[in-house]
């Protein structure tokens, strides 16, 4: 299958969300550990020196990281829940659409978005409103493979065993994930990578 596009989902304070909006740039330190900023001064650009960005962002991002992965299964779970590639109604779409993104900053495959303390709260109700059922029956491979959806697994060349199990074990998670989230008061980025 080669490189894989996971999707992620990091629980975090507004405060936090705030100071990421404010310098876009940290996001890759918050989620990375730290980046390369180019050169400042000609000579050292010159050089081929690189200067790292050594910021401590500690004091903001100091609580133990609360974070899932839906594996591939991003791309999947947003088509049964809007019937659509990349569209879809809010708060359902808030996989690959909504929330404000964090700048520019590309983080693996585009920007990093955030989700508000509304947004998760409007997305945990509406995930719970979910019956499994009316996702089973939205399954359809032959639909997914003409949208392309991701991962492009729907015709059962899967290494993941059954496709549909799939989308809705990691649709469980992340059903469960956001509820805790939207209980504790928390917002939620979203990235993937």
């Amino acid at each position: 299958m080669g490189m894989s596009t996971v999707c992620y989902l990091r629980q975090f304070e507004e405060s936090q969300v705030d100071a990421l909006l404010e310098e876009p740039r940290k996001v890759l330190i918050y989620l990375f550990g730290k980046v390369e900023e180019p050169p400042k001064h000609f000579y050292d650009k010159m050089l081929g020196k690189q200067s790292p960005v050594r910021e401590d962002i500690d004091a903001l991002f100091h609580e133990p990281l609360i974070e899932i992965d839906i594996s591939m299964a991003w791309h999947g779970i947003h088509y049964l829940l809007t019937g659509s590639d990349w569209e879809g109604e809010k708060p359902l779409c808030y996989l690959v659409r909504g929330g404000i993104d964090i700048g520019d900053i590309d983080v693996g495959y585009g920007t990093a978005r955030v989700l508000k303390k509304e947004n998760v709260r409007n997305f945990a109700e509406a995930l719970a409103d979910v019956e499994i059922e009316r996702l089973k029956e939205r399954y359809d491979p032959k639909a997914m493979a003409d949208l392309d959806i991701y991962p492009g697994i729907w015709n059962g060349d899967a290494v993941i065993g059954d496709p549909l199990e799939y989308l809705l074990k990691n649709f469980e998670k992340l059903r469960a994930f956001v509820k805790v989230a939207s209980e504790e008061g928390k917002c939620i980025l979203i990235y993937l990578c």
